[in-house]
């Protein structure tokens, strides 16, 4: 049973999940009016703090939110440090997580391939975003696109639930980060930064529209240029694989008709707004 807790100005009510170095939590704050607004709040392990160079991610990372204006990402509201632990106050995204949504195989059939088309350019947005930003003459990746780290919203939008790997040092690359996201093992993803992300993504659509083996041998079931944007998006040789995250969202945004994106998102909030009731997740109390 879990027993609320004090947290600065917020009282913690539920812990939603456990990551690889923090944990997220809701909390309520009771503002001037008397009125309680619902909060996510990260905060790191407790080997996380212990560890100098690790709590040093951590910071690097709530840097890097706050400085990042993408729709994808979650707005950051405050940092505070409360007995040496530091934590970061977010908005609360209500929706449903994304690997959650494909274990149903009912909804998931509902779902039109523009619509996975749409999802996909919109994180192909958000690693563009990240990938603006620089640690020395480096520029920054999200390294953690995947399933389990996605959120789509009530209002039928992508989000991304934190910054993955973008502040980590090259340690962090081992074999169970490459496993967590598909990278093979002769890719280097310092060699060939913002690919990681496109691969990411590409793996990611993939999958939504049935695996690898579905879009690369039965391709008369799928748009002969979208196999083609798919096949350059998860080339491991790199020969042919896109330079940067844009150019992909740019190959994936000739398959979108601009007047039907808000009827896509709807029809995509609709599903999710049907799970929600069945399924523990974050929220989102502001508006998209």
């Amino acid at each position: 049973m879990f027993v609320p807790f004090p947290l600065g100005r917020y009282t913690v009510t539920e812990g939603v999940r456990i990551g690889s170095m923090g944990e997220i939590l809701l909390g309520q704050r009771i503002e001037e009016d008397g009125s309680r607004t619902t909060w996510a709040i990260k905060r790191p392990l407790p080997d996380i703090v212990e560890d100098p160079e690790l709590l040093g991610l951590f910071w690097k990372e709530t840097e890097l939110m706050q400085r990042l204006r993408h729709p994808s990402f979650p707005k950051v509201e405050e940092v505070g440090v409360t007995n040496g632990v530091p934590y970061l106050v977010m908005e609360h995204i209500e929706g449903v997580v994304l690997a959650d949504l494909l274990e149903e195989p009912t909804v998931v059939s509902e779902i039109r391939l523009e619509t996975w088309v749409l999802m996909a350019s919109e994180l192909a947005s958000a690693a563009t975003e990240v990938h603006r930003f620089k640690r020395g003459d480096r520029s920054l990746v999200h390294g953690d696109i995947r399933a389990g780290n996605i959120i789509i919203s009530s209002l039928g939008r992508t989000r991304l639930l934190d910054l993955g790997l973008a502040v980590a040092n090259d340690s962090v690359w081992g074999s169970a980060q490459r496993a967590r996201v598909g990278l093979p093992p002769f890719i280097d993803p310092y060699d060939r930064r913002v690919e990681i992300d496109t691969y990411a993504i590409g793996r990611l659509l993939t999958q939504c529209l049935g695996g690898l083996d579905f879009v690369f041998n039965d391709r008369s079931r799928l748009p002969e240029g979208l196999v083609e944007v798919l096949r350059k998006a998860t080339d491991p040789s790199g020969l042919y694989a896109y330079k940067s995250a844009e150019s992909m969202r740019w190959g994936l945004q000739s398959y979108l008709m601009q007047e039907k994106i808000e009827q896509m998102r709807e029809e995509l909030a609709r599903l999710v707004r049907k799970l929600m009731p069945a399924r523990s997740s974050l929220m989102d109390s502001s508006p998209e």
